[in-house]
């Protein structure tokens, strides 16, 4: 038994490139399947018009190269076939050609693969139609910045990224001020000691002139 549907192609074959393009769609389609048979091969067969010339092929890469550039191409037909390495007939057939329009036929001679490449070519034409979105940042900037308060005062915060710290327009090491307040309070200390030795120096004085 063999069970076949045709479905649309999700663009038209008008150059090389598009020709190029549709190769690697059919082969995404048939790569589920291609992925679960160990022992495998992959048929190609290419029918193509150059100018005045009739083309036939069977070799991907021969393909690729000979349409290249080429301004006055058309395809007539294109087929991916997957066999087995211990059954000779084919797995599975996609079979692209145009009759109003870009067809894409799917065969196989059995009714599981049939409907598992049908789902799979639903996920390859989704991810052909609507790529996945790429981020481009545009005149966004995302703070990333570390904020430091000195003496308790929101005003004074210092802001810097990466271990560097903006301030006035200026750039300096991200441990400058801390290590600026750092200082300001051992200076603070030092001088609290040295106040109360003075003190008590001068109390142990007038002690003894009255003694």
């Amino acid at each position: 038994m063999q069970y076949d549907i045709s479905v649309k192609f999700p663009f038209p074959i008008n150059n090389p490139e598009d020709a190029k393009r549709a190769l690697e769609v059919m082969e995404k389609i048939l790569k589920p399947l291609i992925d679960e048979i160990l022992q495998r091969r992959l048929i190609y067969s290419f029918e193509f018009r150059i100018g005045n010339i009739h083309c036939l092929g069977v070799d991907r890469n021969e393909f690729i190269r000979e349409i290249f550039g080429q301004t006055d191409f058309y395809l007539h037909r294109m087929l991916c076939i997957v066999c087995s390495s211990i059954e000779k007939d084919a797995t599975a057939t996609l079979s692209l050609l145009k009759y109003e329009n870009w067809e894409l036929k799917i065969s196989s001679p059995s009714k599981d693969i049939l409907i598992a490449l049908e789902r799979s070519y639903n996920i390859a034409v989704n991810e052909t139609t609507n790529p996945p979105n790429k981020t481009v940042a545009i005149g966004t900037y995302i703070d990333q910045s570390q904020h430091v308060s000195i003496g308790g005062d929101a005003n004074n915060a210092v802001i810097g990224s990466n271990n560097t710290v903006e301030n006035s327009g200026e750039k300096s090491s991200f441990w400058k001020p801390i290590l600026q307040s750092l200082i300001a309070n051992w200076i603070w200390w030092a001088l609290g000691i040295v106040i109360a030795v003075i003190v008590s120096i001068a109390a142990y004085l007038v002690k003894l002139k009255q003694g």
